[in-house]
């Protein structure tokens, strides 16, 4: 059997939810529009971190780094 969403949140996270319901529409879009930047630019970071990094200049046409 499934616990309620509700009772799976603090009383910290239903008070912010309830604040935010309360909010007028194009502020509740604003805070969506940041925190999905924001999730956007998390995601692309781990991204980057996980990929190999060179670890020396790359070499010019005359052999200089």
């Amino acid at each position: 059997m499934s616990v309620p969403f509700s009772q799976q949140l603090s009383r910290d996270e239903l008070a912010l939810l309830k604040f935010y319901r309360q909010l007028p529409p194009e502020k509740q879009l604003e805070i969506l529009e940041t925190a999905e930047y924001s999730v956007n630019d998390l995601c692309r970071m781990r991204e980057l971190a996980g990929r190999l990094v060179e670890t020396r200049l790359p070499v010019d046409d005359w052999g200089y780094a």
